[in-house]
């Protein structure tokens, strides 16, 4: 997916991506921007190749959905075990946050408003242990947590 530098859709409140293959940091960040009112966004599946940062920033947002179940299940996925990004989410207005994933490397988040979180974390191990720390720190504030963490055999929560 690669966004002209012109997008703009100014009444588009919802967005889900299914199975795309982000390629360029900057051209995703220009299609949120292009989404000024957008309250609620969902990536589901998608992989994220030429950048190591996922990043979404927006004012408006208020429903996240990050589920990258298959891509985790997938032995082609890079490293299997190994989500290589790092997440970062401005997302001030943001009151649900859903997130199915491996830990990335990395998370900065401001979701300040969060009400809702529902997390569930794959194939976790012991180096997972201090990088999944940033990811509950940055929801610490929550209302209502849902976490589901499972190592390569079982459950752990």
């Amino acid at each position: 997916m690669k966004v002209p530098t012109n997008v703009c859709l100014p009444n588009l409140r919802t967005l889900h991506l299914s199975y795309v293959q982000i390629v360029d940091g900057c051209s995703f960040l220009r299609l949120i921007f292009g989404c000024p009112v957008l309250e609620g966004l969902g990536l589901f599946n998608c992989s994220i190749d030429g950048t190591s940062e996922l990043n979404i920033r927006s004012l408006s947002l208020k429903r996240l959905v990050l589920d990258f179940d298959t891509l985790v299940g997938m032995s082609t996925y890079r490293g299997f075990n190994d989500f290589d990004h790092t997440i970062v989410i401005d997302a001030p207005s943001l009151v649900y946050f859903e997130y199915l994933c491996l830990v990335a490397i990395g998370y900065t988040l401001n979701m300040e408003s969060l009400e809702t979180t529902d997390i569930k974390i794959f194939h976790y191990d012991a180096a997972d242990r201090e990088r999944s720390a940033a990811l509950l720190q940055g929801i610490c504030n929550v209302q209502v947590l849902r976490l589901s963490i499972t190592d390569f055999d079982e459950p752990l929560f």
